[in-house]
């Protein structure tokens, strides 16, 4: 069984978040995707979408997110190559997954 951790702020409510699976998954896809954008949590997001009370919208995009994992697991392989679109896509979920993480990276001034 997978098991999701599940972030601090998502369980506000709770001392001890529930083990249920779908409950986490539930809490998760209800902030998607402010949070779960990792390759593990949007795994089981795709796998369970349909069992979450979700708007379709929601669901496109965790499918969005499957999709590009999958494409960038695929091209890490050397099996396939991403299109502009896909590479930009991913570029910008990285950027946004390390400033969920309080990290910056931080380029050097261009100067003219």
């Amino acid at each position: 069984m997978v098991e999701i951790d599940i972030p601090r702020p998502l369980v506000w409510d709770y001392r001890q978040p529930p083990e249920d699976l779908l409950w986490r998954l539930q809490r998760i896809a209800e902030w998607f995707p402010a949070f779960g954008r990792d390759r593990k949590t949007v795994r089981a997001l795709f796998t369970h979408r349909h069992e979450l009370r979700v708007p379709s919208e929601v669901r496109e995009l965790i499918e969005m997110y499957e999709e590009a994992w999958a494409e960038r697991e695929e091209a890490s392989m050397g099996m396939g190559d991403l299109s502009p679109a896909q590479a930009q896509f991913l570029d910008r979920l990285d950027a946004s997954e390390l400033a969920r993480r309080d990290t910056m990276v931080v380029a050097p001034p261009v100067r003219p």
